[in-house]
């Protein structure tokens, strides 16, 4: 069998790997507790009414799983190949008499049984399930087969990326952009006007491209095609799902030898240091009038040492100059509005749109934070900056300020849009109040617990996936109780509101009711997470001698 030996020493390096349990644990908690609230309680209701709740426990715990792996397909395969770029080890398993299909494709197999046996782990739940009724195991074999599909093309995607790029961390926000496109590619077509449909419909085409729209065809397949009670073309998103990820394990075969050569072509570092020198030569009009001696004087002695590397070395996402994420993400939002400009107008564009950047908000914020001490720490500069005096409350201070320093631009982007849509009379101005009291904290939050894991965890891939992991749990909260800023981009999407009525959709009472009641759930919801981030620093004061190597 090809690749049979890599594919058995992943696997039992895998399997001795405490975080696999780990994780296995946390992927199952996670659907667990997004279903016991719809459990229905022993002994209350009839049949009919259990037999329901069944089939809604399965419906949703579906589109989670097809989410969850969305999330965890890049991040299991994301090193796949760089791992050994990073360790000089390529070369020497290229020289091996494995050959780089057997290399490829035992790491891809590795992978994807990882993600196959997540899914094996709920079959109990689904088993359960049946008791219920209102589940049948027809639905489960087509369920189980879309998402094993998808686990097939997640994991040759990633392998596939970790193969022609050169970093782990650019091949995970690669993943997830690549990921996100594929879930969502049917309502941006919907949106744009390419696909035109009647409400409450959708066109059979979102079910062939999509696998989230599968599950959605699975469930209401009268919505799709009228004449159907059960999906009988169910099955076309799972074969172009296993026939891309086999594809993409086959070209990561071929392109392994060439990897080194690949990821000089692909490089944009040229022409990206050439646009910042042109850009920083028009902007930068202070520097002119300096003299030359005094131009690359750094400010020695002045201020946070750390917040001076934060922002002139550790720049965010590793980029050498943070504002180019800024300006990519400016640029798309411009787009955005051209593309969806028959949708300015509507209100449910606008929700969509906040929400995705609180989403982009608080992923952004977490993953920068997550790699900023587990990346000093592989390349050897956290071992020099525990020789130093520097204590943990300058550290942790510098390393906020410098964050939210570099997204700060982003942060503004939603307060930007609102108030633009505010002025034209689509958006009420309250939402810029809820927004102003979710927002900051949330993104400060989310770059304390970031800093928080970087330090407990030795690798920037481990420090990345337990930090997501850590915001997949928290925004399970607003679904047990008030804490809607926990789950930001959520929350984002109903503090977003028509000028027309403010929450006229959920409101029982008068608008003035409704805001306070939004407004004293924020409050309460951002105290909640003040106080988290008071436990997490605490956790971090105590503790910070031995994460950076410095205890006695």
């Amino acid at each position: 069998m090809i690749g049979l030996p890599v594919f058995l020493r992943e696997l039992i390096a895998h399997s001795r790997r405490s975080r696999t349990y780990v994780f296995q644990t946390i992927f199952l908690a996670v659907l667990v507790i997004g279903l016991i609230p719809l459990w229905p309680p022993s002994g209350q209701g009839s049949g009919a009414k259990i037999a329901e709740t069944g089939g809604l426990i399965f419906r949703y715990g579906a589109y989670l799983q097809v989410i969850l792996l969305a999330l965890l397909a890049p991040a299991t395969t994301a090193n796949a190949i760089t791992m050994e770029k990073d360790k000089n080890t390529l070369d020497v398993l290229l020289l091996s008499s494995a050959g780089p299909f057997a290399i490829v494709w035992g790491k891809f197999l590795s992978r994807l049984f990882n993600l196959v046996f997540l899914l094996f782990l709920t079959l109990p739940l689904l088993f359960a399930l049946l008791t219920l009724g209102g589940v049948s195991a027809g639905a489960i074999l087509v369920q189980f087969s879309i998402l094993v599909a998808f686990a097939v093309f997640g994991a040759g995607l990633g392998v596939f990326l970790s193969t022609i790029l050169p970093k782990t961390t650019s091949v995970l926000m690669t993943g997830y952009v690549v990921m996100t496109f594929v879930i969502a590619l049917p309502l941006l077509l919907s949106t744009t006007g390419v696909v035109v449909t009647r409400p409450g419909t959708h066109p059979l085409l979102a079910a062939y491209i999509s696998p989230l729209y599968d599950m959605i065809y699975l469930f209401q397949t009268s919505s799709f095609v009228a004449t159907e009670s059960f999906p009988s073309r169910w099955w076309v998103c799972p074969v172009w799902c296993v026939g891309m990820g086999l594809l993409f394990a086959t070209l990561a075969g071929v392109l392994l030898p060439r990897a080194a050569s690949i990821e000089r072509v692909l490089s944009l570092r040229k022409f990206l240091e050439r646009f910042d020198q042109f850009t920083e030569s028009v902007l930068s009009f202070r520097r002119k009038v300096k003299k030359d001696s005094d131009r690359d004087r750094p400010p020695v002695g002045e201020g946070n040492p750390i917040y001076w590397k934060e922002t002139s070395v550790n720049t965010i996402g590793r980029f050498k100059y943070w504002w180019r994420v800024n300006l990519l993400v400016l640029l798309l939002m411009g787009v955005s509005y051209l593309i969806f400009l028959p949708q300015l107008s509507s209100i449910d564009f606008h929700k969509v749109t906040v929400a995705v950047l609180a989403g982009l908000i608080v992923l952004l914020s977490t993953v920068i934070a997550a790699t900023t001490v587990s990346q000093e720490r592989e390349d050897g500069s956290l071992v020099l900056l525990a020789t130093t005096p520097v204590e943990c409350p300058v550290y942790v201070k510098g390393k906020v300020l410098g964050i939210v320093r570099n997204i700060s631009f982003l942060i503004a982007l939603p307060f930007v849009h609102v108030l633009i849509f505010t002025a034209v009379g689509v958006i009420h101005p309250a939402s810029v109040f809820l927004l102003l009291l979710a927002i900051p904290i949330a993104a400060v939050s989310a770059v304390i617990q970031g800093i928080f894991v970087s330090l407990l965890f030795p690798t920037t891939l481990r420090a990345i996936i337990a930090a997501i992991v850590v915001l997949i749990l928290e925004s399970t909260l607003p679904a047990v109780c008030c804490l809607p800023t926990f789950n930001l981009p959520l929350a984002c999407h109903f503090f977003v509101e028509p000028v027309g009525g403010l929450g006229s959709a959920f409101a029982t009472t008068n608008q003035g009711n409704y805001l306070t009641a939004m407004a004293l759930a924020v409050v309460f919801s951002a105290g909640t997470q003040v106080g988290f981030v008071v436990v997490v620093y605490s956790l971090i004061s105590s503790g910070y001698d031995r994460y950076i190597g410095r205890a006695a």
